[in-house]
């Protein structure tokens, strides 16, 4: 009787666990020992565990190296739509309806090519750092740094870490950079290198003391520019083109245009005090501009035996007018007329010809 019992359980399990397969649809073989070899296919539906005492596992290699688990022979990507995202792109679901929606493939966010490359946001990194982000670019938070390296460790100067900056898409083949230079002894200058074609040549450079130099590598000053300078204020008002010119923070004068195009030295309100034309003609303390010099004011000659000379266009030689200061209450020539004799200082102001 026992023993019909057991026979009639065995029949009942086996029907039951017929009757899942069959609802479930799963159809499974098994080997024992398991087979080796190459699986055209390996899918599972479920949790799966692979090299679990030992060996690894290779995608796209026989093979993990020795002591890992896991070695991949070309790009790894993750693809949660099944395939339906292009090469390169991989599936977000922003919708949240577990279902790929139009937009929803975005390019990788990462991705290892077999030659050591890296991408970001690219599955073809142009070298081996590569962030493809249009309109958004690499974003560092607050207080944050990206760091550029030298990994040499001898202070020799002119070592260079730096940024390449450049076109790869046929516009240009030009590379601009920026780069870090040792100056030794813990010093460092920046260089800005533009290019109009190849590489790029340094135009402007900042010294660890704050020195800027343009046009030269070696600024002495805080500003050294090695060329022509242009200033234009492109303002049609009331006021000049013009320096500042200041002394422990309080502005002192000014150089450079003034209201008429006249270069000049004015002072902090834009009048003139010395003007010099185009033409050559220059005034001192202001007033017209006619003359070759037009001077609004005294003009002192404080030491004796010096010469004022004035000197007519058609005056003939031998016969040059002059004023002359001198000691005493005589001229040097009998012929000079003396316009003023100061008795107090024993000095007379000859006028004569020689």
């Amino acid at each position: 009787m026992e023993t019909q019992w057991r026979d009639w359980l065995v029949v009942g399990v086996l029907l039951a666990t017929t009757a899942y397969v069959v609802a479930e649809e799963i159809s499974l073989t098994t080997y024992y020992p398991s087979p080796k070899g190459a699986y055209q296919t390996l899918s599972s539906t479920s949790t799966s565990a692979f090299a679990i005492y030992e060996g690894g596992v290779g995608i796209g290699t026989r093979a993990a190296a020795p002591g890992t688990k896991l070695a991949v022979a070309g790009t790894p990507a993750v693809d949660p739509a099944g395939g339906t995202c292009p090469p390169g792109t991989d599936w977000y679901d922003e919708n949240g309806n577990g279902a790929p929606d139009a937009g929803e493939c975005k390019p990788t966010a990462l991705a290892a090519t077999a030659g050591g490359k890296v991408g970001i946001g690219t599955a073809s990194p142009f070298g081996k750092f590569d962030v493809s982000a249009p309109n958004t670019g690499l974003v560092i938070g607050s207080n944050a740094l990206v760091n550029l390296v030298n990994t040499q460790a001898a202070d020799t100067a002119n070592l260079r870490a730096g940024i390449n900056l450049r076109f790869a898409n046929g516009i240009s083949n030009s590379n601009s950079y920026i780069e870090a230079i040792n100056e030794t002894g813990g010093a460092t200058s920046i260089a800005f290198a533009p290019a109009t074609g190849g590489n790029g040549t340094e135009r402007v450079r900042i010294t660890s003391s704050g020195n800027v130099g343009i046009g030269t590598t070696e600024p002495g000053d805080l500003l050294t520019v090695a060329g022509i300078i242009s200033s234009d204020r492109n303002y049609s008002g009331s006021a000049g083109s013009y320096f500042r010119l200041f002394r422990q923070g309080l502005e002192k004068m000014r150089l450079g245009l003034d209201i008429s195009d006249n270069f000049a030295i004015m002072d902090t309100g834009d009048s003139p005090k010395v003007s010099v034309t185009s033409g050559g003609n220059v005034g001192i303390g202001g007033g017209p501009l006619t003359q070759k010099l037009y001077v609004a004011g005294d003009i002192i000659i404080p030491a004796a035996n010096k010469y004022t000379w004035i000197a007519p266009a058609n005056h003939n030689p031998g016969d040059q007018p002059y004023l002359k200061t001198v000691g005493g209450g005589t001229c040097p020539n009998v012929t000079d007329v003396r316009v003023v004799y100061n008795t107090a200082d024993d000095v007379s102001l000859c006028f004569g010809y020689q």
